[in-house]
């Protein structure tokens, strides 16, 4: 599992998404004359379906890059991974944004 994680780039994406998100939120809060604490639940979620999404894209964005990457001498974090692999992961991507969007 380990190993899908660092395909799905967690650590590079993880802290620049965050950031924006907040102030954002804070920012809505704000001018909406409302507290963070009233509008945490929304956030959470916000940020909860932000996960699998940016998980899907970098996932989506390697395999669908692996020859060019190979050709261009680029390391893929998908390179010597089973295909089976790849389309896992991208299905638990898919599945955990398809849960948090029903819930």
């Amino acid at each position: 599992m380990g190993g899908l994680l660092g395909a799905a780039r967690v650590g590079e994406w993880w802290e620049h998404k965050l950031a924006p998100m907040a102030g954002t939120a804070y920012a809505s809060a704000f001018f909406a004359g409302t507290s963070l604490l009233d509008v945490g639940g929304a956030l959470l979620l916000a940020l909860l379906a932000l996960a699998p999404g940016a998980a899907y894209v970098s996932l989506l964005n390697d395999l669908t890059d692996l020859e060019t990457d190979r050709l261009a001498g680029k390391p893929n974090r998908l390179e010597g991974r089973s295909p089976v692999a790849h389309w896992i992961g991208v299905a638990v991507a898919v599945a955990a944004g398809a849960a948090i969007a029903i819930a």
